[in-house]
């Protein structure tokens, strides 16, 4: 039998290597580890800066709802007290009489 040139499955021709490098693998593998890593590093410092904002915000709501309620607690005694002055003035109650228990001494 002769041999022809002509092979089933001829030898490859080695031109690039057949293994995958180390820095393929490293590429291909750490880098995208490292870019989600620093992703999910970003939101979780983006959701505690939207916590804090929420909890300043908030903190700010209930000192506002502090102050109106003291502004309106004094608002209402002023005028009571300014109703009561003008009732005394109307009963000409200007110099009030000095009271029983004022006057005792034990």
């Amino acid at each position: 039998m002769k041999r022809t040139g002509l092979l089933a499955n001829p030898p490859r021709e080695e031109t690039a290597p057949s293994h995958v490098g180390l820095a393929a693998f490293l590429f291909w593998t750490i880098v995208p580890l490292l870019m989600a890593l620093i992703l999910l590093t970003w939101s979780r410092v983006e959701a505690r800066r939207l916590q804090y904002e929420v909890s300043v915000m908030s903190q700010q709501q209930q000192d506002w709802a502090a102050r109106a309620k003291r502004a309106e607690a004094q608002w209402q005694a002023t005028s009571s007290r300014e109703q009561l002055r003008r009732g005394a003035v109307l009963l000409d109650l200007q110099n009030p009489e000095v009271h029983q228990r004022w006057t005792e001494s034990p």
